[in-house]
């Protein structure tokens, strides 16, 4: 977890936008470990693996929507505006990389032939933590972020600005005629 943190330190050179990605890791190993418990599978190193792929890809999001959230920063808007709008650009995104991680191994989980001992607790431990963490953390990592942030000010000491509906074009873009 220290070299995690490292890592993403070193992306963000902020210990509140560190700390805010790193929140992901407990949410995930919950959600891993719940499924193992419901489906009365042991805790063995394909699980562990399974372990280790989910904080790969929960610091993963975690990192690509702070980095949305500071993009929004930087814009001029306030903690609580970016982290809406960050969080709004980051919805489909995460929704369908969620899908598409729990649809590719629910083929694993039911499988009961030869291997089966190997694919069904990684596959349940991976299944769990996309399933609870990601719309968990949908919600809870711009809440940390607005929460984390002390000053209230915008990163470029200006006043923030006033929401305006046409920045929404950013998120959802308007037809071109």
């Amino acid at each position: 977890l220290l070299l995690i943190f490292v890592l993403v330190y070193a992306c963000f050179g902020s210990i509140r936008d560190s700390l805010a990605v790193l929140t992901a890791i407990p949410v995930a190993i919950i959600g891993g470990t719940v499924l193992l418990l419901i489906l009365g599978l042991p805790i063995s190193v394909p699980a562990i693996i399974g372990y280790i792929a989910n904080f790969g890809t929960e610091v993963q999001n975690g990192t690509i929507m702070v980095s949305s959230i500071n993009r929004w920063r930087r814009a001029g808007y306030s903690a609580a505006e970016s982290a809406a709008f960050g969080a709004t650009e980051r919805l489909r995104p995460e929704i369908l990389s969620a899908l598409i991680g729990v649809l590719a191994l629910i083929p694993f989980l039911l499988t009961s032939g030869i291997g089966a001992t190997v694919e069904r607790p990684l596959a349940a431990v991976v299944i769990g933590g996309i399933a609870f963490s990601r719309p968990l953390m949908w919600f809870l990592l711009p809440t940390l972020y607005v929460w984390f942030d002390r000053t209230g000010r915008t990163p470029t000491d200006r006043p923030p600005r006033e929401l305006d509906p046409r920045d929404l074009r950013v998120v959802h873009p308007e037809p071109e005629p």
